[in-house]
């Protein structure tokens, strides 16, 4: 099996229990991280703070026989992060018998992952959704769960990552020709699968990949789907990279410390392109900038079907009495408040991208 070392330039200086882990990661087999860096190609294209970010993750910790402990144990920590293990149970999969959902403490509707535990195997399996992340993300960095990752017992067994191009350069366009070219293909220079959804309107997706393989790309038109048309966000491509660990290839535990470096030495062809056009947002910018769209999108999709209504209930009864009789709270899973979403940062940042959205008569 060939050995692949992912050359990293390290910037701070690397603890004993790192060492053992990149020593561990020269062992191992990744069939699908080449040994190039995108620093290594240029000085300059890295910025100094990481623009790439973890969306998903999943962990599978063994060797424990007392799950109800252990769960405690995990619930303390995850408040420390802002999130709980609620008494709600997500799907069993086959081989656990039992789980819970892991929610916002804020708002114990607020899906942010699950627990589940196996008595067959003493294995526990901890899932973080994007929206867990990103709380993991604003509160610790992910330090709890990389020192978790780092125990013998921990294996990775998905991992996201993933990067925003606000400005659309790396658009789906180039990722076809990229594809066509071979920038895709495996050390052996095998084509990976491709699937191709969507349309130019609503926003196309590239899958390429099999879905059980080590890795998969999904790069995606989101300015689209979101229906962003009349705003400089029309053309944001969000770009994922799925690790998936299986019987010959493990995710290396560094992931946490070098997630640029790893996301781009998975296609470097291809990827060479974003490491110069994508741009550093902060967590809060993007949960904020996701909420506005749907809020935006929701309010044209009423103004088109109750606009009239709307206009006639404030024009006889006055704004006061018709906002009482057309509102109500509701629940909604598209305007779902993720606990980082904020009225006042809302009303600064995106006040004229819910306003244009609002306004635009979409594309038919």
């Amino acid at each position: 099996m060939k050995k692949i070392l992912v050359n990293v330039e390290r910037s701070t200086e690397i603890t004993s229990g790192s060492l053992n882990s990149f020593k561990e990661t020269k062992a191992a087999s990744f069939k699908s991280l080449t040994s190039q860096n995108s620093r290594m190609k240029s000085r300059i294209v890295l910025p100094e703070k990481n623009q790439v970010f973890i969306d998903y993750l999943t962990l599978s910790i063994s060797d424990i026989s007392d799950h109800a402990t252990y769960f405690m144990w995990i619930d303390q920590q995850l408040q420390s992060i802002g999130l709980i293990i609620s008494k709600r149970q997500p799907k069993i999969p086959i081989n656990y018998d039992i789980g819970y959902l892991i929610c916002s403490k804020i708002d114990s509707n607020f899906v942010c992952g699950s627990i589940k535990y196996s008595h067959k195997y003493c294995r526990v399996l901890l899932q973080l959704t994007g929206n867990g992340c990103a709380m993991a993300e604003l509160n610790d960095s992910f330090k709890w769960i990389e020192s978790l990752v780092m125990q013998d017992n921990v294996k990775l067994k998905r991992v996201d990552l993933a990067v925003d191009d606000y400005k659309g350069k790396f658009c789906i366009e180039k990722v076809d020709k990229a594809y066509s070219r071979g920038a895709f293909n495996g050390s052996t220079g095998r084509r990976p699968v491709k699937r191709n959804l969507g349309d130019k309107h609503n926003g196309r997706t590239r899958y390429i990949g099999g879905q059980t393989a080590y890795k998969q790309v999904c790069i995606y038109e989101k300015g689209k789907k979101e229906g962003l048309q009349e705003s400089d966000l029309w053309n944001w491509v969000r770009a994922e990279v799925r690790f998936n660990s299986n019987g010959r290839d493990t995710i290396p535990k560094e992931i946490f410390k070098f997630k640029s470096d790893y996301f781009y030495s998975a296609y470097p062809k291809a990827f060479s392109s974003l490491v110069h056009d994508a741009q550093l947002r902060s967590v809060v910018y993007r949960i904020n900038l996701e909420f506005a769209a749907n809020l935006g999108r929701s309010a044209r999709n009423s103004r088109r079907q109750y606009g009239k209504i709307n206009h006639e209930l404030m024009k006889v009864f006055g704004n006061e009495i018709a906002m009482e009789l057309i509102t109500r709270p509701g629940k909604s899973e598209k305007l779902q408040r993720h606990p980082l979403v904020n009225d006042e940062y809302l009303r600064k940042e995106f006040e004229d991208l819910v306003t244009s959205t609002a306004k635009h008569t979409p594309l038919l």
